[in-house]
């Protein structure tokens, strides 16, 4: 259950226009209707809010899997939603999940104020929340908190083909064929 004692927290994600994500997502759609002939081939079903959906709380799974691995941590993440900008030249996707307040906590312990503060400093778009208690921090704040973290702790870089290569991407077909009407060109 979603309440107080969680708080949200956007993580990182490339977004799905022109990324890696699209790529991952275009490959096994392309795998599994290799086999159907080409009249009857969803070309337009990356585009359905579905199937974003589903990736995005698979994509939650596993990159909490790989943050804890990558950091000796164990947060939890929960799945909340999907954010897509009007116009991608100007943003990009978000997902949003819910952290616990306990899980935020030891974020902010595990991470040093100066790697904090080069991390905020290398994006100028986000303010430093500086003294700012860690729970009136933004869910974009909290991304960069979780960022630091994983430089603290040597996972430099966010390579996202890494990030989502253990997805199983069997649950996207099952996914699709559970919750698609007939998708026409």
């Amino acid at each position: 259950m979603l309440d107080r004692q969680y708080v949200d927290i956007q993580i990182p994600f490339c977004g799905f226009h022109e990324s890696e994500a699209n790529a991952v997502i275009n490959e096994a759609l392309d795998e599994y209707y290799s086999h159907l002939p080409d009249e009857r081939f969803p070309f337009k079903l990356i585009e359905e809010p579905f199937v974003l959906q589903g990736f995005s709380e698979e994509y939650t799974n596993v990159f909490q899997n790989f943050f804890n691995t990558a950091t000796s941590l164990s947060i939890s993440l929960i799945f909340k939603s999907l954010t897509s900008p009007e116009f991608y030249d100007e943003d990009t996707d978000r997902i949003i999940c819910q952290i616990s307040r306990a899980d935020v906590l030891a974020l902010r312990e595990a991470v040093k104020d100066d790697v904090l503060a080069l991390c905020f400093s290398e994006i100028p778009t986000i303010e430093d929340p500086g003294a700012k208690p860690v729970f009136e921090w933004t869910t974009e704040q909290l991304e960069i908190l979780m960022i630091a973290v994983m430089m603290s702790r040597g996972a430099v870089g966010l390579d996202y083909f890494e990030v989502m290569k253990p997805m199983k991407l069997q649950y996207l077909v099952e996914y699709i064929n559970d919750n698609r009407k007939e998708v026409k060109r």
